[in-house]
C-alpha cells in the first residue's frame, strides 16, 4: 500500500501484488501443527519421567528398610513402608491443596532438586548424629517430595490414559524390586542414598526440558550440581566417617558397645538382607567375631576355644572353626572341624557293655562330617577375601 501526501492513498503495488498470501487456515494448521509437536515431547518426558521417579523413591524404601534394621532396632524397620505411603500421599495433597498457583512444571523440577539434596542431606546427619526423631523427620523427606512430583503426572497424563500411567507407575517399581537388591550388594546403603542422589538429579535434568524457557537455564545448572555433588562425595566417601557406624551409634545395638571397649571392624559386606562386619580385639588377633546388623554375632576362632568363651561368655554366638576354601566335593581334612553351637547341649557320649562282668565296647566312631563351604564366602567376594586372611594368621600362629 502506498501513501502519497496526507490523507492521500493508492492501492497495493505490483510487487505486493505478486507475493504469495497465505490464506489464514493455513496459519492455523501450522499453529496446532507446533502445538501438538510440543504436546507430543512433552508427553514423551512425562512417561519416562513418571517411571523413573518410582524407581527411585521404592529404590529408597527398599534401602531405608535396610539403614533402619542398622541403626535402630528391628521394631523401627518397619516404619519405613509406612512413610513411602504417607510421604507420597501427603506430598499429592499438599500440591493440590496449597501450591497449585505455582507454575506445575517448575514445581515439578523443584520437586527433583529437592529429593536429591533431602537424600543428600540424610547421608550428612546420619554422619552427625543418629538421634531417632532427627533420622526419622529426614529420611521421611524425600518420599513427601517425590509424592508432589508423581501427582503432577499423574495429572498432565489425565484421566484418558489412566491405565498406561498406572502401568509406567508400576513398571518403575517392579524394576526397583529387582535393581534395589542388585544396589545393595553392590554399594551397600551409604552409597545407595548417594546413587540415588544423583540419580533424583538425572530426573531434575529431564524435567528442565519441560520448564519455562526464562528458568530452563537456571534449572538445568541445579540439576548439574545435583548430579555432580553425590557423585563427589561417593567418590570421596572413604575419608570420611561411616555413616551407619561412628561415634554416635546406639549403645543398644551390640556392635557400637564392644567398640567403644575395644577392637575395631576389619572388614564390611553387604548383602541383600543387611550388612556383616568382622571385629577383631587387639588383645584377641586370632577371634574374628561377625555381626550382622550390628547384632547377630559368628565367631570364627583360630586355636582352641576357651579363650573366646572368657571374653565373650555374654554374647549370642555360634562357634565356629575357620574353613579353607577347599572344593565341595573333596575329602574332609583336619581343619574342617566341627560347629559348636552355643544353643544347642553337646550329646553325652553313648557307651555299651556286653554283659555285667564283660569290658565295656569304646562308643562307635562319629560319622564324618560332609564337606562344608567356608561360611563367609556366601556373603560376597569382601568376606571371602576376609575369610582367606583369617586363615593365614590360623596358619601362621599355628607353625
Amino acid at each position: 500500500m502506498k501513501y502519497h501526501g496526507v490523507g492521500r492513498c493508492y492501492g497495493p503495488s505490483a510487487r505486493e501484488r505478486t507475493r504469495p498470501f497465505a490464506p489464514p487456515g493455513e496459519y492455523a494448521s501450522l499453529a496446532a501443527a507446533m502445538i501438538s509437536r510440543s504436546r507430543d515431547f512433552d508427553a514423551l518426558l512425562v512417561s519416562i519421567l513418571l517411571p523413573f521417579t518410582t524407581f527411585s523413591i521404592l529404590c529408597y524404601e527398599i534401602a531405608l528398610t535396610r539403614l533402619f534394621a542398622y541403626v535402630f532396632t528391628y521394631d523401627l524397620t518397619a516404619m519405613a513402608v509406612s512413610f513411602a505411603v504417607f510421604g507420597l500421599g501427603s506430598g499429592a495433597y499438599v500440591r493440590v491443596r496449597w501450591l497449585s498457583f505455582l507454575p506445575q512444571r517448575t514445581l515439578a523440577v523443584g520437586a527433583h532438586l529437592a529429593s536429591s539434596a533431602s537424600l543428600l542431606v540424610l547421608y550428612v546427619v546420619l554422619i552427625l548424629t543418629h538421634d531417632t526423631a532427627v533420622v526419622i523427620v529426614v529420611s521421611a523427606m524425600p518420599f513427601a517430595i517425590a509424592g508432589v512430583a508423581v501427582s503432577h503426572y499423574y495429572q498432565v497424563r489425565r484421566s484418558e490414559r489412566a491405565a498406561a500411567t498406572c502401568a509406567l507407575d508400576l513398571s518403575g517399581a517392579a524394576a526397583a524390586c529387582v535393581a534395589g537388591v542388585i544396589l545393595l550388594v553392590g554399594v551397600g546403603v551409604d552409597g545407595a542414598l548417594l546413587v540415588l542422589a544423583a540419580l533424583s538429579g538425572g530426573a531434575a535434568l529431564l524435567a528442565s526440558m519441560r520448564a519455562d524457557a526464562a528458568l530452563r537455564g537456571k534449572c538445568l545448572l541445579l540439576a548439574a550440581l545435583c548430579g555432580i555433588l553425590p557423585g563427589a562425595t561417593y567418590r570421596f566417601r572413604s575419608h570420611w566417617p561411616d555413616p551407619l557406624l561412628n561415634r554416635h551409634s546406639s549403645v543398644d545395638k551390640q556392635l557400637p558397645r564392644l567398640l567403644r571397649e575395644q577392637g575395631e571392624v576389619i572388614d564390611t559386606a553387604w548383602s541383600a538382607v543387611g550388612r556383616a562386619d568382622v571385629y577383631q580385639t587387639p588383645d584377641e588377633p586370632d577371634i574374628k567375631l561377625i555381626l550382622t546388623d550390628a547384632m547377630n554375632s559368628t565367631a570364627f576362632v583360630s586355636a582352641g576355644l576357651e579363650g573366646f568363651k572368657g571374653l565373650f561368655a555374654s554374647l549370642p554366638y555360634a562357634v565356629a572353626p575357620v574353613r579353607t576354601a577347599a572344593p565341595v566335593d573333596g575329602p574332609p581334612t583336619p581343619d574342617r572341624e566341627p560347629v559348636v553351637d552355643r544353643a544347642a547341649p553337646t550329646p553325652a557320649p553313648a557307651s555299651r557293655s556286653e554283659g555285667a562282668d564283660g569290658p565295656p565296647l569304646p562308643p562307635p566312631d562319629p560319622p564324618p562330617l560332609p564337606p562344608r563351604r567356608p561360611l563367609i564366602t556366601l556373603r560376597g567376594r569382601k568376606f571371602s577375601r576376609c575369610c582367606r586372611s583369617i586363615q593365614r594368621s590360623r596358619s601362621t600362629s599355628s607353625s
